[in-house]
């Protein structure tokens, strides 16, 4: 019985100082979910990562609670700087584009040998 747990690799040797092998309990399923799950130690290393990402949240709703302009500001806005953006982007929609040069594949293909045989 024992051999076979330790074929199966049911015991893992600890470090050098440690007994031979120590019983690892089978968890069927998700081993992280559940009853019987296994839950990683809490290190220094995620503290830091939490609170770190905790603060760039922070930060970040801190400049989406606050718009560049109020409503308030926004209707007092000159009329001419309203139409000026308005062009701006008018132009990019009424540009003329030069017409496509039209190509054909024969005017491709004209380099060529097509006066050679298939079988020689």
């Amino acid at each position: 019985m024992r051999l076979t747990d330790v074929v199966l690799g049911v015991f893992k040797r600890r470090g050098f100082g440690g007994p031979r092998f120590h019983f690892v309990k089978k968890i069927p399923g998700k081993i992280s979910t559940g009853k019987t799950r296994i839950v990683p130690p809490v290190t220094a290393g995620h503290k830091l990562r939490l609170w770190d990402r905790m603060a760039t949240e922070e930060e970040a709703m801190m400049y989406l609670s606050r718009p560049y302009l109020t409503e308030e500001e926004e209707k007092y806005l000159p009329r001419e700087f309203r139409r000026i953006g308005a062009r701006k982007y008018e132009v990019y929609n009424t540009r003329v584009r030069r017409p496509l040069k039209s190509l054909f594949a024969a005017d491709l293909l004209t380099h060529l040998n097509t006066n050679r045989q298939w079988e020689e």
